[in-house]
């Protein structure tokens, strides 16, 4: 049985996500500049992820794989209009291209790519941050 988070728990452990979406982008702007793009595009979307999971704590909704993380995040900040539609579109793309780079052969990001999804994962995270 899952122990019910009392409000200073929860508060910690959004800061603790945002903490590590911010730490996540920095390891994406570190990556790409050894040129492992694919690599890098991979921190891009984990930054994302933590800082949507840090939203979605705020109001206790709960997710149970990237998916459903995608899902709710859509259902309950994009259509409702808490955050701006293209902050999903953004999401979509960062993970569509975080599954490319990672499963599909022959993909290779370059150094336009990296930079194009970078200000897409920096405006999801201010975004975020400023819904927080």
């Amino acid at each position: 049985m899952k122990q019910e988070m009392n409000d200073k728990s929860r508060k910690d452990l959004i800061a603790y996500r945002l903490k590590r979406a911010e730490e996540t982008l920095e390891e994406a702007k570190f990556t790409a500049s050894g040129g492992f793009y694919n690599a890098a595009i991979n921190r891009l979307y984990y930054s994302s992820y933590y800082a949507v999971l840090a939203a979605l704590l705020k109001d206790s909704i709960t997710a149970n794989s990237h998916a459903g993380v995608k899902a709710m995040f859509h259902l309950n900040y994009i259509l409702p209009g808490k955050l701006p539609r293209e902050i999903g579109k953004y999401y979509s793309v960062l993970m569509e291209s975080r599954q490319s780079g990672d499963y599909e052969d022959f993909t290779y990001y370059d150094e336009d790519d990296f930079i194009r999804l970078l200000a897409m994962a920096e405006e999801l995270l201010v975004s975020i941050r400023n819904y927080i």
